[in-house]
């Protein structure tokens, strides 16, 4: 589905694997920034065990 399978494709589907973590990355680190992670994780009742 995505092009990654087969004989030469382990950059493609390196490729993929580094955008999401990056975007992940991106997307933690702006929510940090802003205050918004913490926040969330209280409005959310997620920091309860």
């Amino acid at each position: 589905m995505l092009g990654c399978y087969g004989p030469g494709r382990a950059d493609r589907l390196a490729e993929i694997v580094v955008a999401v973590v990056l975007a992940g990355d991106v997307s933690l680190g702006s929510a940090m920034l802003a205050g918004d992670w913490a926040s969330s994780h209280d409005k959310l009742g997620r920091n309860r065990p």
